[in-house]
């Protein structure tokens, strides 16, 4: 069976595809403010609910924990594990118990079907409890991911350290929150037509954001870092995300304000 980690690197060479597909000009242009926006928009979007920060908040915070506290940690354990064949990083026991915490080494590669893949680095969780009720759990790693097939070759870094935490520990439907530092970077060299795409994206959630119990984030807000080139342009840019709300937020970017969601890109 062909291995999951190829999965990812076609969800995070998604982004580089966008630039990648338009026409490759002698001159590299500037993309401008606006396609950057919806860019960091979806960046946003892939990495809180796609799987690239290795969760998906709308499964919600609660609810998870009510079910099987060590679900949380499969969550961010979730790639290793089936890179792995399903072994467990660490033991941990079979019960996850307040400031119970565990960290690992990954180094592991594989070529399968022509897919030649590696991801290696650091990553651990530590579970948070108020009062002796968990309360939510700390996620943080450093991570390379590699891929290589006929077609193109790819790097990617990761790098976070999130904290997740329940508004009211004894209430399944209580918002949460989700603050901290996320990071990711890449690099990918298509062979036909010949090019390579870089670019990066360091977010510094500011105001932790407030997510309800169906994994919309009704508030809060971030600021950003991006840069990169590709066939389409290249850029580098800084600014602030406000989340709206209803799957919407508004990022400001050398001054000109943008409402964008996250579902879609769309820039209104």
């Amino acid at each position: 069976m062909k291995t999951k980690l190829i999965l990812i690197i076609l969800l995070l060479a998604g982004v580089a595809l966008t630039y990648t597909a338009c026409k490759k000009s002698s001159n590299t242009p500037t993309l401008s403010t606006k396609t950057v926006s919806s860019q960091i928009a979806l960046n946003l979007a892939q990495t809180l609910y796609g799987g690239l920060g290795g969760f998906d908040i709308s499964n919600g915070l609660s609810a998870t924990a009510s079910i099987n506290r060590k679900q949380l940690a499969l969550k961010r354990q979730q790639l290793a594990l089936k890179l792995s064949g399903g072994r467990q990083i660490n033991d941990i026991g079979s019960d996850i118990t307040c400031g119970a915490s565990a960290d690992t080494t990954l180094n592991y590669s594989v070529t399968d079907g022509g897919v030649s893949e590696t991801i290696a680095g650091t990553l651990g969780f530590t579970f948070l409890c108020t009062n002796n009720v968990f309360s939510g759990f700390n996620i943080h790693d450093n991570l390379t991911i590699s891929a290589s097939n006929a077609t193109l070759s790819a790097t990617y870094k990761l790098s976070e350290n999130l904290t997740a935490q329940s508004l009211d520990p004894t209430n399944a439907d209580s918002n949460y929150t989700l603050g901290g530092t996320f990071s990711m970077s890449d690099n990918i060299s298509y062979v036909s037509p010949k090019s390579t795409t870089t670019e990066s994206y360091s977010y510094n959630f500011t105001t932790p954001l407030s997510i309800d119990s169906s994994g919309d984030i009704v508030s809060g807000a971030a600021t950003f870092t991006t840069s990169g080139s590709s066939a389409a342009g290249k850029w580098n840019y800084s600014g602030t995300v406000t989340f709206l709300g209803n799957y919407n937020v508004k990022i400001v970017i050398n001054g000109t304000s943008y409402n964008v969601n996250l579902q879609t890109g769309v820039v209104s």
